[in-house]
């Protein structure tokens, strides 16, 4: 199968982006991350951080066939230049939709599904909340599966934080979503986003933050640390920008000043975006852990070496992981 790569390398309307040696961006991000004595490089140096991060991110790293992250749609009420969803994509049909809980409901009848079913299950692409109803049948099958096989992964939904209003909020508390990953930038920060997100910690959502690593956001981003510490948000993942075919143009509209490398795809560089806001955290005492969500994640999520699922296996692997079981958060 072609993959994204391929497509951006022989498209004739490619933009004329600005390619550096990814040799060059790792010796860049080397010489930023040995200056933060605080950083942790767990699972082979797949997983960069400073404080524990989001238990919602063990399914990167985790070995299970079963984990799924699935998109009840691709429509979105926001339009971000950087999206590596593709809007050019045929909406699903609710036919679709049983199709996929349907599958789901299959693989739980495999006798391993008890003890290598899913640590983690994920609503992303486009925008979820904009598909409620659907969510809702489809957390109704997932509970009925985990009450039937006793496996309970952790759950959790991407949104820019638009549509979360109070009774949106209390709907997914209702049906069993465990945290809710806002992405402030998607609305220019908007402050009815903060509060919000401000309603969700309230509600008893696990809160985190998940934004691209998007240079012309640096100084807002910057602004976003004391407000979302305040708001009581747990997490902050900070995502490589991804480069596919269909978003590619449109990046270089917003950013041509960009610099693009290519690992396993083409990702564009965050001219040390991640690892300021790490030292920024840092200095700052700020109470949420950082990730670097980076191509080597992405790598390993391709790759699935079996000595990083091993490592995270052992005990000493979940240390890294904020658990909210433990904490008493989930009961």
């Amino acid at each position: 199968m072609e993959n994204n790569c391929n497509k951006i390398s022989i498209n004739k309307m490619v933009p004329p982006i600005k390619k550096v040696s990814f040799l060059e961006i790792l010796e860049k991000r080397k010489k930023k991350r040995e200056k933060i004595k605080e950083i942790q490089e767990d699972f082979l140096g797949y997983c960069i951080h400073v404080g524990k991060i989001s238990y919602g991110c063990r399914s990167c790293f985790k070995d299970s066939k079963y984990n799924l992250s699935e998109a009840l749609g691709w429509k979105c009420n926001l339009n971000c230049s950087y999206c590596f969803s593709n809007k050019n994509l045929t909406e699903k049909t609710e036919n679709q939709i049983d199709d996929m809980i349907g599958r789901h409901y299959r693989n739980s009848l495999n006798p391993d599904y008890g003890k290598r079913g899913p640590t983690g299950f994920a609503f992303t692409m486009g925008e979820p909340l904009l598909y409620m109803k659907r969510m809702e049948k489809y957390m109704y099958h997932l509970k009925e599966i985990e009450k039937r096989t006793g496996n309970r992964p952790y759950y959790k939904l991407y949104t820019n934080g638009v549509l979360a209003t109070k009774k949106t909020l209390k709907k997914l508390k209702e049906i069993g979503i465990d945290e809710i990953r806002f992405h402030p930038s998607a609305s220019n920060f908007s402050a009815k986003v903060y509060k919000n997100m401000e309603e969700a910690v309230k509600t008893g959502f696990i809160v985190a933050v998940e934004e691209p690593c998007w240079p012309k956001n640096r100084k807002k981003l910057f602004e976003m640390l004391p407000i979302i510490d305040k708001i009581g948000v747990k997490h902050l993942q900070m995502c490589i920008v991804e480069v596919y075919d269909y978003n590619i143009a449109e990046i270089y509209k917003d950013y041509p000043s960009g610099l693009f490398f290519h690992d396993n795809l083409l990702h564009m560089y965050d001219e040390g975006l991640v690892y300021d806001i790490m030292e920024k955290v840092l200095k700052k005492k700020y109470k949420f852990s950082v990730l670097d969500c980076s191509n080597e994640v992405h790598r390993h999520n391709r790759s699935q070496s079996r000595k990083v699922v091993e490592a995270c296996e052992k005990e000493e692997g979940e240390k890294v992981f904020f658990n909210p079981w433990k904490e008493g958060i989930i009961k």
